[in-house]
């Protein structure tokens, strides 16, 4: 999530988290997106994100790493609320027969997210009319 936008910018789907699944995911960030130097990528303090492997994707890309405290979920607010938004509103009133049909539903609500929901945070905006504006 871009912190200034609330913009979805990169996501994976797999039935194990891994390293190589975090750095795909942030290899595809980047590609897709505006990241610089100043980006910060936040995460909790999963095995998957001390790897060396997503530590040495970051440098790659000369993104800067950024992680929760032991015990201080808050500290990653923002991707809580999506996933809060996520659950309540899409998830626990679909049944999935596949990960597949699962990862269908969650793009088309990361897209719903990104174009048409509007935030508080950003001023009633949806994330990708609050990009435009910023330009």
């Amino acid at each position: 999530m871009d912190l200034y936008s609330r913009k979805i910018i990169g996501w994976s789907f797999a039935k194990n988290r891994s390293a190589k699944l975090v750095s795909e995911t942030v290899n595809k960030a980047v590609i897709e997106n505006h990241c610089t130097a100043d980006t910060i990528c936040h995460t909790d303090q999963g095995c998957e994100y001390t790897s060396h492997l997503y530590q040495n994707t970051l440098n790659e890309h000369g993104l800067r790493m950024s992680m929760s405290r032991k015990g201080h979920c808050w500290d990653n607010a923002n991707m809580e609320s999506f996933f809060h938004s996520l659950k309540t509103e899409m998830i626990y009133f679909n049944t999935f027969k596949t990960l597949e049909e699962a990862k269908s539903y969650i793009i088309d609500y990361m897209d719903f997210y990104n174009n048409e929901r509007i935030h508080s945070g950003i001023n009633y905006l949806t994330p990708v009319l609050c990009e435009k504006q910023a330009a």
